[in-house]
């Protein structure tokens, strides 16, 4: 994960409410350009999402597997406040990494882009929370709360938050696995809405999985969340 941070690169308000076009729905190689959003949204939102389309998720989607789920997550923001919201944290944060480059970490947590990168980060979380109460009762599909955890451990392996990383891919990887659970109905697993997106998703996963497993091991990382 580290390296390809290296190399990359519910609504809540009137103003974030989305919704995904038939036409973009139907492709998922199309990159949403901020137009679309642009009257949803605040200026410095919109300077986000910008930021991270051309400048984060262009060059991370030449790096596999990020390609397949970081275009999943710009279908997904038109429609999904809580991904919306990591993306836009994501970019800033990635632009905030870029302008400290030179700089310590604690000269890059004093930036006015890592203060905004945290608040943003804060909001996104706060509308996973909500998106996870309706999907627990099988109201909500379990894509977007996948794609969110990926943007969210970007985040904090950019500001170095590799424990609270690690508890949001060990959430994720929970509910990946209660997919494949063949001893489980499918009225206990968690809702799909697309079989190719969510195989996608797994994939991305499970070779997360084998990345960050001696990670774990060396951390002695207990298997606990701060989302549930």
């Amino acid at each position: 994960m580290h390296a390809l941070i290296a190399q990359a690169d519910c609504p809540a308000k009137p103003w974030t409410r989305l919704r995904l076009t038939k036409d973009t729905a139907a492709n998922a190689s199309i990159l949403p350009p901020a137009s679309k959003l642009a009257w949803t949204m605040r200026v410095t939102d919109l300077f986000a999402y910008e930021y991270f389309r051309k400048e984060t998720a262009e060059p991370l989607q030449l790096i596999q597997p990020a390609g397949a789920w970081v275009r999943l997550a710009l279908q997904m923001s038109l429609e999904s406040d809580a991904v919306l919201r990591a993306i836009m944290a994501v970019g800033v944060a990635h632009r905030a990494c870029i302008s400290a480059t030179n700089a310590s970490l604690s000269v890059l947590m004093l930036t006015e882009d890592a203060v905004l990168a945290r608040k943003l980060y804060g909001e996104a979380l706060t509308a996973l929370q909500r998106y996870i109460e309706k999907a627990k009762h099988r109201a909500a599909s379990i894509e977007p709360i996948l794609v969110v955890s990926l943007l969210l451990i970007t985040f904090e392996t950019i500001f170095q938050d590799r424990y609270v990383a690690f508890a949001h891919f060990r959430l994720a990887q929970k509910l990946v696995d209660q997919l494949h659970d063949t001893k489980s109905t499918e009225e206990s697993k968690p809702k799909v809405q697309s079989c190719a997106a969510a195989t996608q998703l797994s994939a991305t996963f499970d070779r997360l999985r084998g990345e960050l497993t001696p990670l774990l091991d060396s951390m002695q990382i207990t298997d606990t969340a701060p989302l549930r």
